[in-house]
Formats: structure tokens, C-alpha cells, sequence
């Protein structure tokens, strides 16, 4: 699927010295993924799994709360289990 951020750094690099900044950078790339209807994430950066799962702010009813709504998983853990699914 084509979003606008999917290959935006999410800012996982900064995540322990400026964790507004990477929580930010995390909350708009999942924005603009959930907004162009995808149901998953895969990515292969380590730092990038961290931080969307510790960072990802959701807005529900005006209120922020720490999400883990929608899936996400590392590239090999997807090939993996593809592959063993066969």
C-alpha cells in the first residue's frame, strides 16, 4: 500500500533523548497509514518496531492514550510466518 509517510524515518534514533520528537514523527507515519486504510505495518529497521509499538499516541474522544491498535510486525517475522504457513 502507498501512503504519504511510509518512507519517512520515524525517528527511533532519538527516541531516548527527544522522546516528544520521536513520539511525533511515530504518530504521523501511523496517521497517514491508518487514513489510507492499511490494517498492518511491516517494517525491517529494529528501531522502527520499537518505536511505533512505545511511542504511537492514539486520540480517542479528545483524550490521549498509548495505542496498540493496528498490527505491526518485522519484515522477517512476516516472511517467517508466510513461509511456514506453507
Amino acid at each position: 500500500m502507498i501512503y504519504p509517510f511510509r518512507n519517512e524515518c520515524c525517528g527511533g534514533y532519538v527516541t531516548l533523548s527527544k522522546k516528544e520528537l520521536a513520539q511525533k514523527k511515530a504518530d504521523t507515519i501511523l496517521a497517514s497509514a491508518m487514513e489510507m486504510g492499511a490494517e498492518e505495518l511491516i517494517t525491517a529497521c529494529p528501531l522502527c518496531m520499537y518505536n511505533l509499538d512505545a511511542n504511537t499516541v492514539q486520540i480517542d474522544e479528545g483524550t490521549e492514550k498509548r495505542s496498540q491498535s493496528g498490527k505491526r510486525q518485522s519484515f522477517l517475522q512476516k516472511l517467517y510466518d508466510d513461509l511456514a504457513k506453507r
